[in-house]
């Protein structure tokens, strides 16, 4: 089989991340497998964009997880209320290195929210697992490596 020359190359190496993704796309391959490696590094990217920035990602996400405890329209609504709120802001603020930060800071804090609640904001590998299952897309951790046996098994 000819191969199209066509792939998808991701790397990264800065401090202690290092990312990579590689993808040679043939005839055969379909596009719903492009679109999950695509999205997976997007999931590595936006990862990182904001712990580069100072960002604590960790305090935003345990904040994102107190708002709201039912999936819908109603609890968006309530949750989007309290973003605006100063104590949120305040709270926001807290979780960034520098106050200059804080509306990208804010920005990560609605995507977890709208994630949680059920209201994604962009398209993510384990939704295209799901919309296409009969697609043999590989997540992290199925990628034919052998797990480390454990002792005593």
């Amino acid at each position: 089989m000819e191969d199209s020359g066509e792939f998808i190359d991701f790397m990264v190496r800065y401090k202690d991340w290092v990312a990579i993704k590689r993808m040679a796309i043939r005839p055969e391959t379909k596009e719903e497998e492009i679109a999950y490696h695509l999205s997976s590094i997007e999931n590595s990217i936006d990862s990182k964009i904001y712990k580069i920035l100072g960002i604590n990602t960790d305090e935003l996400d345990k904040l994102a997880g107190s708002l709201g405890s039912k999936k819908g329209a109603d609890s968006l609504s309530d949750a989007l209320k309290m973003l605006d709120s100063k104590e949120m802001k305040a709270k926001i603020k807290g979780a960034c290195k520098t106050e200059t930060v804080a509306p990208l800071a804010r920005a990560y804090l609605l995507n977890r929210i709208m994630a949680k609640l059920n209201f994604p904001t962009s398209v993510t590998p384990e939704a295209l697992e799901k919309l296409f299952p009969e697609t043999k897309i590989r997540l992290p951790g199925r990628l034919g490596r052998k797990a480390k046996s454990q002792k005593g098994q």
